[in-house]
């Protein structure tokens, strides 16, 4: 009987043991995923608060914004004041840009839809442009194909929030004054 719980605690042991480093091993495998999630594949470096003009086309139009003296100005309306917190938003999601995956010396580039993209993201700052060309839409990863204007043979992937955060209308970019100023000075 003595001899049948040593042999049972030395059992219970050994399981408890099996199970941490188990558990050490599951948590530093997505510890280590994660960690490359994040730092993944540089896309576009250009930091957010550097940046001094964005370009983009979607399915309603293209908008163009450019930052003069710490305020942003809607090309297409210059009278308009423009949400800057609308565009500290877009900026965000594409300023700097990483990817999780990269495909390298893609040659066909139809086989992404990037031979004629849905939507182009071009983001400057004082000493270079980035132009993303965004393409087909991968259902299974819920990612975009993705790639630079400047170098066509890698491709990337993006978020589906990071592309779907531009699909935006001039509405959504300005400011309109409220009914009761309008009023008033209508008066």
């Amino acid at each position: 009987m003595v001899k049948q719980r040593k042999q049972m605690a030395v059992l219970l042991l050994i399981l408890f043991a099996a199970c941490g480093v188990l558990g050490f091993v599951s948590l530093s495998s997505k510890e280590e995923a994660e960690a490359m999630a994040e730092e993944g594949f540089v896309v576009n470096d250009i930091e957010a608060d550097e940046a001094t003009k964005l370009i983009f086309t979607n399915s309603t139009g293209t908008y163009s914004l450019r930052k003069e003296e710490e305020k942003w100005i809607l090309e297409e309306d210059k009278t308009a004041e423009v949400d800057e917190t609308e565009v500290t938003r877009l900026l965000a999601a594409v300023a700097p840009l990483r990817s999780a995956d990269r495909i390298e010396q893609a040659e066909d580039l139809s086989l992404y839809g990037l031979d004629s993209p849905v939507r182009t993201i071009m983001v400057s700052n004082s000493e270079k442009n980035s132009t993303i060309l965004v393409g087909d839409f991968n259902e299974i990863t819920d990612t975009y194909y993705i790639c630079l204007e400047e170098d066509t043979s890698t491709v990337y992937t993006a978020e589906y929030d990071t592309v779907s955060a531009f699909e935006v209308q001039t509405e959504d970019l300005i400011i309109e004054p409220d009914e009761e100023e309008t009023t008033e000075e209508a008066e």
